[in-house]
């Protein structure tokens, strides 16, 4: 089984670039949920470091996605 995506350039530009770098997004939602897990076993974690943790994951995909 084949699916092809097809986009119609560069009017759908933002949506073939999204498209292209789907597995970098979901990466980047991976090592959020990763971040937030960590923070919640130590109790002792800093809530600012995971802040600027998870800003950074999210403008590195960001970056990815032409935002």
């Amino acid at each position: 089984m084949k699916a092809i995506l097809e986009f119609n350039l560069p009017e759908e530009h933002a949506e073939h670039i999204r498209a292209v770098h789907a597995m970098d997004a979901w990466a980047a939602l991976y090592s959020i949920r990763d971040a937030i897990r960590s923070h919640r076993k130590n109790v002792h974690s800093n809530p600012e470091y995971i802040i600027e943790q998870i800003s950074g994951i999210g403008l590195d995909a960001e970056s990815l996605l032409g935002e």
